[in-house]
């Protein structure tokens, strides 16, 4: 577990995994590609492809709020509650005043509500829920 990795230089939240960098991570456009290819997988419903895809792009790239809000996304869809909120919340502290700040805000809140309702302790955690 990489713990030195944040979305920006003032964000407490680390990244959970750190994956090694794929061979093309020496391509200038890997972050970007990497991204977008988790931007696909979420759209074809493939939320845990998506979310190793996007945590690659962020540990390529970290200030890269696309990245972030689309693998909030991903925990959001893998029902990772907490770690959703967490995500919307870097965004949050990292590009305040933008309109990705503004979703997140939003999505926080969503997020937030689940949380309240949903169970706790470790067993309420779904299964895919690594992060």
């Amino acid at each position: 577990m990489n713990l030195s990795r944040h979305c920006c230089a003032t964000c407490p939240v680390p990244l959970r995994n750190s994956y090694p960098p794929p061979q093309t991570a020496t391509h200038p456009q890997a972050p970007a590609l990497q991204r977008e290819l988790g931007a696909a997988l979420l759209a074809v419903g493939r939320p845990r492809q998506a979310a190793v895809a996007l945590e690659v792009s962020i540990n390529l790239r970290p200030g890269n709020t696309k990245a972030w809000m689309w693998f909030a996304q991903a925990m959001e869809e893998l029902g990772c509650w907490s770690r959703a909120a967490e995500t919307y919340q870097a965004v949050l502290r990292c590009a305040p005043r933008t309109a990705a700040a503004q979703r997140a805000q939003l999505r926080l809140e969503v997020v937030e509500r689940q949380l309240t309702a949903a169970p706790t302790g470790p067993s309420s955690a779904p299964a895919d829920c690594s992060w």
